[in-house]
């Protein structure tokens, strides 16, 4: 099973069989090739599929721990029940939610471009989008987390997130914020400030360092 290369010196020699995944690179000029195993590169890993049927709040729990710093959450399809409402995320331990110390600001436009803003300061969530309409797929989010297991930093998060606002036009908000907060969180809670999440799709990844 050995590959026959050449040395420096142009004599001939055996490659020695790799093990199962390694791949032949090159060992440089003059140097025979070998079998080596390809570096880890960054990435995403899947720790969670969820999929929302209808539920007034939505807990994914044990999904962050000390092998990610970062992660990744996106939300796809999203409906609620009522109209005009707006989609909050809150961090949460094995026991209970965190429900202060939110700091979070958000720009974005709706229509034909009218501007929007929002925030909040000490508020009790870490807002998605606001105004959306109860209409299918209505809202998409994409979402990233800043170190939400790690002991005495703040939480930190960005998110993008559109779709269709209440009174049938498009909408996009970016949001960026902390939560003052020294916490180790393992988990979170989705919900609309009124009536019931009726679908979607929450989709949870750690992001690899290396």
């Amino acid at each position: 099973g050995n590959i026959i290369s050449y040395d420096a010196s142009g004599n001939p020699v055996a490659i020695a069989t790799g093990n199962d995944g390694q791949v032949l690179t090159s060992t440089g000029a003059g140097s025979p090739p070998a079998f080596e195993t390809l570096p880890s590169s960054g990435g995403l890993v899947l720790i969670s599929n969820t999929t929302i049927s209808s539920t007034g709040t939505l807990d994914i729990n044990g999904i962050f721990s000390a092998t990610y710093q970062n992660y990744r959450v996106i939300g796809s399809n999203l409906k609620c029940a009522t109209d005009n409402t707006y989609w909050m995320m809150q961090l949460r331990t094995s026991s209970a939610v965190q429900g202060n110390a939110y700091y979070w600001s958000g720009v974005g436009q709706r229509g034909a471009g009218n501007p929007v803003d929002d925030g909040d300061t000490n508020g009790g969530h870490f807002r998605i989008i606001s105004n959306v309409a109860n209409d299918t797929a209505s809202t998409n989010f994409d979402m990233t987390l800043f170190q939400p297991n790690v002991a005495n930093v703040s939480k930190n998060y960005s998110c993008v997130a559109g779709g269709r606002r209440q009174d049938d036009t498009a909408q996009v908000l970016t949001c960026s914020g902390f939560l003052a907060s020294d916490t180790v969180f393992t988990g979170l809670r989705f919900l609309a400030n009124q009536g019931n999440i009726t679908a979607g799709n929450i989709l949870v990844f750690g992001i690899k360092d290396s």
